[in-house]
């Protein structure tokens, strides 16, 4: 961080932080906070060696080892277990993020060339959100944020010609869930559209 010349902050968008000028306490929390929003974010890969299982909904209740997270620091050994959650927490978000940002993109796709006015824009209400958010969850019961934490082994090739593997039931299962979900989002912005006619 000392390398880095200025810091965005949130509060102030016309300008940045310089992380040099601030007094020790604040630097050791940025740094601390930047820390801990890496391993949650970008958590570290698995340890060639051990193999270990990417953490699934059924897993996160066992008490991980000090093998199955390796590249945490050991100062976080008693907080590995919620780091694990937190990352699978923030990679189910961002999976519901982007089928909602779907959603609106279909909603709001015009074939129309000739409909121009605001009048006639569809409305999308925060209980269309709402039900759309239950019945993702619903339909993908498995763990929405798999695809950003599968991680692949380097003999694995993407494609058709790929083997099959034994820990692919995951991922096959993931993929179709997401299938299913874009049919419901594509149903549902559909209905939405419709309605607005």
């Amino acid at each position: 961080m000392l390398a880095s010349e200025t810091l965005p902050h949130p509060s102030l968008p016309s300008s940045s932080l310089s992380y040099r000028s601030l007094n020790r306490t604040l630097q050791a929390y940025l740094c601390v906070l930047k820390g801990f929003t890496n391993l949650i974010f970008d958590p570290p890969s698995p340890n060639p060696l051990s193999k270990p299982s990417v953490p699934t909904a059924s897993s996160q209740s066992a008490l991980p080892s000090a093998t199955s997270l390796p590249g945490y620091p050991e100062t976080s050994f008693l907080d590995s277990a919620r780091l694990v959650t937190f990352s699978t927490d923030a990679a189910d978000a961002t999976a519901m993020y982007m089928f909602l940002m779907l959603y609106r993109q279909l909603v709001f796709f015009d074939t129309n060339p000739r409909r121009c006015s605001s009048s006639e824009m569809p409305k999308v209400t925060e209980s269309d959100l709402s039900q759309l958010k239950t019945e993702i969850r619903d339909i993908a019961s498995c763990h929405l944020g798999y695809c950003f934490t599968r991680s692949l082994p380097d003999e694995e090739v993407c494609g058709e010609g790929s083997a099959k593997k034994p820990n692919d039931k995951e991922w096959e299962r993931w993929q179709k869930a997401a299938r299913d979900v874009v049919l419901q989002i594509a149903m549902r912005a559909t209905e939405v559209q419709n309605r607005n006619l």
